[in-house]
């Protein structure tokens, strides 16, 4: 019978790896700080913005499955949780972003304010304290709802009771709102408020909807990795990837529609205060970023992943799934860089040290959690059928 638990060797070698690649992301990360801090503190952010979108994803994930009452996802459901879990250190880490307020956001500096008339019309909103105590209020949602879910679903691993399984789901149609909302607001703030003149009502949308695409493709390579050691190669068939493959091609298709949206009102407003975040990305060293991702995010995947064969056909799930965390990378840098360097791209060295420290941090995070209990939810009531799920 295939073991549901993570052998102690597989555990052993992947943690210490994680573990390599987060020392030697902070060893450099840090000492970059003392190199230029106004430039650490743009590389953590953009990092932590890419690091965190898996957690949100993933907790958008699990509550949308129990909202659904899907059977095909409980296999790989304990997955998602593990990643979710990784939230509490995601607050953590969030520390170093308020202490780099200053290098960030230019809101935050008094004499701005003052000589800006429409900064100074936002000072209600735009202020230190309210900016932390929101921070806090997202953090205490989602951490909430993170722990109530895994708390019941590691519970019935060992009583089978279906009482968990209803009130996750009762409590995902108030979470599934509630997450949207907050990650849609904490969008704004962290990313949006980098430049303040602009804003869009589509910009909490668009980045939730690169959470779930980011996620969803990491959910496809870590199976993939799995199956490639014999992990759970018989729980998860090539009806799982199948269906994952969909989700994948889904929420790439609604990213684009996010960002058509976004751009078609702006260019139809054609208002200087909204028109400003495009009009210097289609420009300089910007311009090319722009255009890939619209060729390599949307074009291309869409291309592939529209045929039912692609997604079935596991190898190139793999490179699909690996490609587009790729471009949500650049479109997650696009956003936040092209925000802080109005005249082109300027790769630096430390925004490799904060992807290897806050990825690798999370990884990290994410396996502890999940060696230590069954990693698939043996006491869910559909998880047999999930075993033995079929497409229609």
């Amino acid at each position: 019978m295939e073991s549901f638990r993570l052998g102690e060797g597989t555990f052993l070698k992947v943690r210490n790896i994680l573990a390599v690649i987060a020392g030697l992301g902070w060893i450099a990360l840090l000492a970059g700080y003392f190199v230029d801090h106004d430039r650490f503190f743009q590389s953590y952010l953009t990092n932590y913005m890419y690091a965190l979108s898996f957690a949100i994803g993933a907790l958008f994930f699990v509550m949308a499955q129990h909202l659904s009452g899907a059977t095909w996802s409980v296999v790989i459901r304990r997955i998602a949780e593990g990643i979710m879990m990784t939230l509490p250190v995601a607050f953590v880490l969030f520390l170093p972003i308020l202490l780099g307020m200053h290098s960030l956001y230019e809101w935050t500096h008094a004499d701005v304010v003052a000589n800006d008339p429409l900064l100074s019309k936002k000072t209600g909103y735009l202020n230190e304290p309210f900016f932390i105590a929101r921070a806090v209020l997202y953090f205490s949602v989602w951490i909430f709802f993170a722990y109530k879910l895994w708390g019941w679903s590691v519970k019935q691993d060992n009583d089978r009771d279906f009482s968990y399984t209803d009130k996750s789901r009762r409590l995902s149609a108030f979470g599934l709102l509630a997450l949207t909302c907050t990650f849609g607001m904490a969008a704004m703030d962290w990313v949006m408020t980098l430049m303040p003149h602009w804003f869009s009502t589509m910009f909490g949308v668009y980045m939730y909807a690169g959470s779930a695409l980011s996620f969803t493709a990491a959910m496809i390579l870590i199976c993939m990795r799995f199956r490639a050691n014999g992990i759970l190669a018989n729980a998860i068939n090539g009806e799982h990837y199948h269906d994952l493959g969909k989700w994948l091609f889904a929420f790439n298709t609604f990213w684009a529609y996010c960002a058509f949206s976004q751009y078609m009102l702006i260019w139809y407003g054609n208002l200087t205060e909204e028109t400003i975040f495009f009009r210097h990305r289609f420009q300089g060293s910007w311009e090319p970023v722009s255009h890939l991702l619209i060729i390599g995010h949307f074009f291309i995947p869409f291309g592939i992943l529209v045929a039912r064969w692609a997604k079935r056909h596991l190898a190139l799930l793999s490179v699909m799934a690996a490609w587009l965390l790729a471009m949500h990378y650049v479109d997650v840098y696009w956003l936040v860089m092209g925000s802080l360097h109005f005249s082109g791209i300027q790769p630096h060295w430390m925004d490799l040290a904060a992807l290897l420290a806050l990825v690798g941090s999370f990884g990290l995070t994410f396996w502890i959690r999940l060696a230590r209990q069954n990693i698939v939810p043996v006491g869910d009531l559909r998880f047999e059928r999930s075993l033995h799920f079929h497409q229609v």
